[in-house]
């Protein structure tokens, strides 16, 4: 490994998504703040043979209350993020046409979400897959998008328990090149769960 770098200094910035490649050496990660302002940004990252180049950050996605940004690129070239809402409402969107450089402003979809983190993977095929807990954590359910993200349509739980203390959150999800999806959650605060499907 590289010396490590130092991406921001300030107070509450954190990282909960993965990053997206842009290019070869260069990819953009999804950040946010937790304390003071809560709000989502990006930071673009150039590199070579592990070195950081270049680190532009505070391109904002969203204001207050849209946290945790996770963040694809659809088929027509731009990227989407969906993030969590403070208030419970719901999933935030916003979408960016020139690589993370300005955000259309964030709003509000219909998926069902209950402050809770969530998870946005584009397939091969164009489709768009989301991993979100519904009414509360203890259901983590996965959803499919045919229209870039307008909207979602449930698919399957992939976790349920009517005891209102179970947790399966904090998602994550991967598709490898043989076509596999990979979802990894946070089961019950007290181990990380895998679980793989076909794409």
């Amino acid at each position: 490994w590289s010396p490590g770098r130092t991406l921001n200094s300030g107070f509450g910035v954190l990282v909960r998504a993965s990053p997206l490649g842009l290019r070869p050496g260069e990819f953009l990660l999804p950040v946010y703040t937790g304390f003071v302002a809560h709000r989502s940004f990006d930071c673009r990252i150039r590199h070579r043979d592990g070195i950081v180049l270049s680190l532009e950050c505070h391109r904002r996605i969203s204001q207050g209350g849209a946290i945790q940004p996770s963040i694809a690129r659809l088929d027509d070239g731009r990227i989407l993020a969906l993030m969590r809402d403070e208030k419970g409402r719901g999933v935030y969107r916003a979408w960016s046409a020139d690589e993370g450089r300005t955000w259309k402003k964030a709003e509000l979809t219909a998926v069902s979400n209950r402050n809770s983190s969530v998870a946005v993977l584009a397939l091969r095929d164009g489709r768009l897959l989301l991993l979100y807990n519904t009414a509360g954590r203890n259901v983590l359910a996965l959803g499919v998008s045919v229209d870039a993200g307008e909207s979602f349509r449930h698919v399957r739980d992939l976790e349920s328990s009517p005891d209102p203390r179970a947790e399966y959150s904090y998602p994550a999800l991967l598709q490898t090149r043989d076509g596999r999806v990979h979802a990894v959650y946070t089961y019950n605060r007290a181990a990380i769960k895998h679980v793989s499907f076909d794409g």
